[in-house]
């Protein structure tokens, strides 16, 4: 899961990729309360691969508490797919089971 801060409007992600591109790359944003499409395009020379992990940057606002379904693209070929959630507190400090008691079934 990718997670962003809500607060920022320009966002560095790192993802591990199906394959590694070659060329230009398409990010698509499915917001799964409105049902909308974003599509972000990106030059071959616009994100960096580094050891197997796709690292690149992009200039989004997202709405507090908002979910999207990643789709990463080189034509017909998915990169990658995932899910973002957008926060508004520090991304390190993230913890989806923040408050919830969990237990082991052991």
């Amino acid at each position: 899961m990718i997670v962003v801060n809500s607060d920022s409007t320009t966002h560095t992600t790192k993802v591990v990729p199906r394959f590694i591109p070659t060329t230009g790359i398409t990010l698509e944003l499915y917001n799964e309360t409105t049902r909308q499409v974003n599509t972000i395009l990106f030059l071959s020379n616009s994100y960096a691969i580094t050891d197997g992990v796709l690292m690149f940057s992009f200039s989004f606002t997202f709405a507090v508490d908002s979910k999207y379904q990643v789709k990463i693209t080189e034509g017909a070929n998915v990169v990658f797919r995932g899910k973002l959630i957008a926060i508004d507190q520090s991304t390190q400090q993230y913890d989806p089971t923040d408050g919830l008691y969990t237990y082991s079934t052991i």
